[in-house]
C-alpha cells in the first residue's frame, strides 16, 4: 500500500482527535503548558516523524498509524503505572522528589520509544523506486527519508518477522530521543535505557522502572488485539479504546463490595410473585424489571460502569451499521435474550472474557451455547430493537 508524507504534527493532532490519549497525558503529566509542550509532546511528534503512518505489528495496532498510537498509548499507561512507584527510596527528601519526577517521565520516555524497531521485524518500507528503509538509512526519521525520495513510500508484511535485536532498538531510541535523555540525570537515563524494548517475560531481577515499561507495552497490546491481523482497514472503520476505558485500564482494578439487594417493600401489594411450580425450572421475570441499580426503563445500563456502558453503546452503533458486526448477535427462539457471539465483546479495548463477567455480576447477561453470551431483553434492544 501506498501512503504520501504528510505533516507529523497532523498526524498528532489526529491520533488525539480520535483516542483524546494527549488530553490523558495532559491530564496527569504534572507539567505546566510550557513544560508539557516541551517534555512530553516533543518527543511525541518526534515519533511521528520517523513512524508517519506505519501499523505496528500483524497482531496488534495493525492499522495504518497503529504504531504512533501504540507508542503513545504505551507511553500513557507507564506514566499511569509510575504513580504507584517508589523512585529513589533511600535518597535525601529533597533528591528523592527530583527523581521521582524525572522517573516518572523517564518511564513515558522509555515506553513511547520502546516500538521503535517494530517496523524492521515487520514490515518492509521502500520509496516508490524500491530503495528500502532500514535501521541504518540516513536520514533516520521516515518522513524526511521518503520525503528526499519523492515524498512517497510503500509497505508492506514480512512473510517472517526478523529476529529481534535489543541492541539494535535502543541504539535507534537513543539517537531519536536523543535531546530528551540527556534532560534527565544520569542514573536515571540510565535506567530509562535499560527500560527499552523489553523482553515480554521477565528476564531476572527488574528494576521499578523495567517492570512498568514491560506492564505497560503488554497492556497496550492487549487493548488492541481487537486490530485485524495482516491487513489494512481505513482507519475510521478501526475500534479504539475511549477514554474511559484507557483510564480504567491503567488503573489497578478496584476493589468493589457487591451491590445490596434492595429492601423489600412492606406493602403487600408489592411482595413478588411465588415462584412457578409444576416441572418446568420456573417463569423467568419480567425482562422489563432486569434492571441494574442505578437503572432506569429509559436507561437500563444506568447501574454499569462508564466502561462498560460505552462499549455497549459502541457495540450498538456497529450492530446498526456494519453487516458484518450484525451477523453475530441474534434474538433467541424464545424472543426473551439476544445471542452475543462472546469474542465480539472482545473488540472494544477490554478481554472478552471480562466484559462477559462483568456483564454477568450485573445479572443482565448468563452463558449461551459456549460461544456466545445471551443478554437480557431489555439490554438486548437496546443493542437490537426487535421488529414489533
Amino acid at each position: 500500500m501506498e501512503f504520501a508524507v504528510r505533516e507529523p504534527g497532523r498526524l498528532v493532532e489526529e491520533l488525539d482527535e480520535r483516542t483524546q490519549l494527549i488530553s490523558l497525558l495532559r491530564d496527569i503529566a504534572l507539567a505546566s503548558e510550557a513544560g508539557f509542550e516541551d517534555e512530553y509532546l516533543a518527543p511525541i511528534r518526534q515519533l511521528a516523524s520517523w513512524f508517519l503512518e506505519l501499523p505496528a505489528s500483524p497482531e496488534h495496532h495493525s492499522d495504518p498509524g497503529g504504531l504512533l498510537r501504540h507508542a503513545v498509548q504505551s507511553g500513557y499507561f507507564a506514566l499511569r503505572l509510575a504513580e504507584g512507584a517508589v523512585f529513589g527510596g533511600g535518597l535525601p527528601a529533597e533528591r528523592r522528589r527530583v527523581v521521582d519526577r524525572e522517573s516518572r517521565r523517564a518511564a513515558f520516555l522509555a515506553a513511547l520509544a520502546s516500538p521503535v524497531a517494530l517496523p524492521h521485524r515487520f514490515l518492509i518500507v521502500s520509496s516508490p523506486d524500491g530503495e528500502v528503509w532500514s535501521e541504518f538509512s540516513s536520514p533516520a526519521p521516515l518522513a524526511q527519508w521518503a520525503g528526499e525520495r519523492g515524498g512517497g513510500y510503500r509497505i508492506g508484511w514480512r512473510h517472517a518477522p526478523s529476529p529481534f535485536v535489543r541492541s539494535v532498538a535502543v541504539w535507534l531510541a537513543g539517537n531519536l530521543l536523543a535531546p530528551h535523555w540527556g534532560a534527565m540525570s544520569r542514573d536515571v537515563m540510565l535506567g530509562a535505557m535499560a527500560s527499552v524494548a523489553p523482553e515480554d517475560k521477565p528476564q531476572g531481577q527488574e528494576t521499578p522502572l523495567q517492570k512498568i515499561v514491560r506492564q505497560a507495552l503488554a497492556k497496550s497490546a492487549e487493548a488492541a488485539k481487537r486490530c485485524a491481523a495482516t491487513q489494512y482497514v481505513p482507519p475510521e472503520s478501526m475500534v479504539v479504546p475511549t477514554k474511559e476505558q484507557l483510564m480504567a485500564q491503567a488503573s489497578p482494578p478496584a476493589t468493589q463490595q457487591p451491590a445490596k439487594a434492595p429492601e423489600p417493600a412492606a406493602a403487600p401489594e408489592q411482595e413478588a410473585a411465588p415462584p412457578a411450580t409444576g416441572g418446568q425450572r420456573g417463569t423467568e421475570p419480567a425482562q422489563s424489571e432486569l434492571r441494574l441499580p442505578g437503572g432506569s426503563p429509559a436507561n437500563p445500563l444506568g447501574g454499569l460502569s462508564p466502561a462498560l456502558r460505552e462499549l455497549l453503546e459502541a457495540l450498538a452503533e456497529d450492530i446498526k451499521h456494519k453487516e458484518a458486526v450484525r451477523r453475530r448477535v441474534s434474538w433467541d427462539e424464545t424472543g426473551n435474550w439476544l445471542l452475543v457471539d462472546t469474542n465480539l465483546l472482545g473488540a472494544y479495548g477490554m478481554s472478552a472474557n471480562g466484559v462477559a463477567s462483568a456483564l454477568r455480576k450485573a445479572k443482565v447477561a448468563e452463558d449461551g451455547n459456549g460461544r456466545s453470551l445471551r443478554i437480557v431483553e431489555t439490554v438486548g434492544q437496546l443493542l437490537l430493537p426487535r421488529a414489533a
